[in-house]
């Protein structure tokens, strides 16, 4: 299969506003980043996850957007592997969460951790498993209408 045959022309569409989106929530967030530093006269993460926080909202933004429109997915991908990794990595992430929590290892210093990045990952694949479910909310109601 070429690759030109992957998406169709819908399809590309819908990814580039998704990433028009995704570009400007990154760099509002890469603003608020530079303000929170401003602001409270230091960093206010550890070297490196601040910025690894300011682009996790962007990149689920844009994944949440491209499920939602249709456009993640191939021509042919149907993504059902993609929903239960989905549905692992939001698992994980909960255990996660509830062991960062429970010992204490989010804020250290006064500073986020790289324990935040996990909990990240889990909010972004949980956002694509809502997005999923709206898409098949929003196709069940189109295909009822016709």
């Amino acid at each position: 299969m070429k690759k030109a045959d992957r998406f169709d022309e819908r399809q590309v569409i819908a990814r580039a506003k998704a990433g028009n989106m995704a570009f400007f929530i990154l760099m509002m967030t890469l603003f608020a980043s530079c303000g929170l530093r401003v602001l409270l006269g230091r960093e206010w993460a550890t070297p490196g996850i601040g910025v690894l926080i300011a682009i996790c909202p962007a990149v689920g933004a844009y994944i949440a957007r491209c499920i939602y429109t249709g456009a993640f997915f191939g021509l042919r991908e149907d993504g059902r592997m993609f929903l239960w990794l989905c549905v692992a990595w939001v698992v994980s992430g909960a255990a996660v969460v509830a062991r960062a929590l429970s010992r204490g290892g989010l804020v250290v210093d006064g500073m986020l951790t790289d324990h935040c990045l996990s909990i990240l990952m889990a909010l972004i694949y949980l956002a694509a498993l809502v997005a999923m479910a709206l898409k098949r909310r929003k196709d069940a109601r189109e295909e009822a209408e016709e």
